[in-house]
């Protein structure tokens, strides 16, 4: 799933609505949801947008970092991140690196985190 996080009300280009139609144009086949406090984002430490998250069938994170090593939506990846290790969870091999920091624009916060 998808979860909006961004302030809305300076950040209107980044609304709940907006990036509803950005999932829909992109054809992206997820829930998508939106963090209207911020605390889903602040409690897992979600720092950028898309800041992804990889949870076991247990709920517990096992990978949290990027999608691949694509640096603008346009680029061309050379490597698929989240595929390869959802494809090694999947397979029941070890994920190696539990962290590879995303890449993406910051999270548009509504105060000041501290």
């Amino acid at each position: 799933m998808g979860i909006n996080s961004n302030d809305p009300v300076n950040y209107p280009d980044d609304s709940f609505e907006n990036m509803k139609k950005t999932a829909q144009e992109k054809n992206m086949k997820f829930d998508y949801l939106v963090d209207e406090t911020q605390e889903i984002a602040k409690k897992y430490g979600a720092m950028c947008t898309p800041d992804p998250f990889l949870f076991d069938k247990q709920m517990k994170l096992i990978f949290h970092g990027r999608i691949d090593n694509a640096m603008k939506p346009e680029d061309t990846a050379t490597e698929k991140t989240m595929i390869s290790n959802l494809e090694k969870y999947l397979s029941g091999e070890k994920i190696e690196k539990d962290f590879d920091p995303s890449i993406g624009c910051s999270i548009k916060w509504k105060e000041q985190q501290t």
